[in-house]
């Protein structure tokens, strides 16, 4: 069962999801930096886990499709890292009891480079490994796609299918509940990430985000008002699924791309400068504050620090729109360390 999760709190990003099914067409890809994430279960919040990247493929100069050991957990490239000699990645995923990821169900997430790969190595930060790149596979990826059966598009108001309905029975079997139970608590879950999915592609100006909150409550937020185009999938929804209700929120502020590229822009502003040896970037949507651990050289002051973030905000300002500091603040902190990584970004 395709449960589409994340956590509140989100690092630098620049790939977008992608989930891989045997003998299902491969889904168009999407270019947004950030993606969607969800809380959901029994009011708490998902926990993300690091993932294994097993191989990559080069679809353009620029661009890196990685294969990743997961099944339909919502995969992101956490931390990305651009030397001269290779591109450091770390990816992560929902950290789901009942989805075993396994070589017939793997996940997929696009990375978009700053310069094109050239021959630098891709290095797996969770293993170390350096990662096998496919460099000449993109026309046999579309001609594989060319030759899959035609599969019927998922619909909102469909049924568990034969798969969902396993997933439930193992849900079920964990919780020690009935399967009848599992099913009115879950299985809305895919089809409102199917509703969100459709809402973000008919409404990219306006979508901000979503929540699934508890059994049977969720919402969706716009930056302004609601289009009547996703006021409408919603309704779909809803009609088929009376049990759920789905608050519509209002006046975010913010979309989910201008967050995305809010985002990016404060990260590589920052980690471009010459006093910074090393850069991690987060959001915290709940205070809409985006924060950037760096790690300086030796002789670095700490007013270094204010001088970042003053440099960082016009290049925000310039890459977004003039009043983006009433929606988003930015943070630079000094790191005590002398390098970045271990568990961070695994939440």
């Amino acid at each position: 069962m395709s449960d589409r999760r994340g956590s509140g709190s989100r690092r630098f990003s620049s790939g977008s999801r992608r989930s891989l099914y045997t003998a299902v067409a491969v889904m168009g890809l999407l270019a947004v930096a950030v993606g969607l994430f969800f809380f959901v279960g029994n009011g708490g919040c998902t926990w993300r886990v690091g993932a294994s990247v097993l191989e990559a493929e080069s679809i353009s100069p620029s661009k890196l499709m990685l294969i990743v050991r997961s099944c339909n957990q919502n995969p992101e490239v956490s931390q990305l890292r651009e030397t001269e000699v290779d591109v450091q990645v770390k990816v992560v995923v929902d950290s789901h009891p009942f989805l075993l990821g396994g070589e017939d169900c793997l996940d997929a997430v696009e990375v978009q480079l700053q310069e094109p790969l050239g021959g630098r190595d891709v290095i797996d930060k969770r293993s170390g490994q350096v990662v096998r790149v496919q460099r000449d596979q993109a026309q046999k990826a579309r001609d594989d796609v060319a030759d899959l059966p035609d599969v019927p598009a998922p619909k909102i108001g469909d049924a568990p299918s034969e798969a969902e309905l396993e997933d439930l029975q193992f849900i079920a079997d964990q919780e020690g509940i009935s399967l009848q139970t599992a099913i009115e608590r879950y299985s809305w879950h895919d089809n409102f990430s199917l509703a969100v999915e459709q809402i973000r592609k008919a409404s990219p100006a306006a979508f901000s985000g979503a929540e699934i909150v508890d059994d049977s409550n969720a919402w969706i937020a716009f930056k302004t008002d609601a289009p009547q185009a996703a006021l409408d999938i919603i309704d779909e929804f809803r009609s088929s699924h009376s049990g759920v209700s789905v608050q519509v929120r209002a006046g975010e502020g913010l979309t989910e791309e201008e967050r995305g590229k809010a985002i990016t822009t404060v990260h590589y502003a920052v980690y471009r400068t010459s006093e910074v040896r090393d850069a991690s970037t987060s959001f915290d949507p709940a205070t809409g504050q985006i924060t950037t651990l760096v790690v300086l050289d030796d002789a670095a002051s700490d007013s270094a620090i204010e001088r970042l973030k003053a440099f960082a905000e016009p290049k925000l300002i310039e890459a977004t729109r003039p009043d983006i500091l009433d929606d988003i603040s930015v943070v630079v902190i000094r790191s005590e360390h002398n390098v970045l990584g271990g568990t961070e970004g695994n939440r």
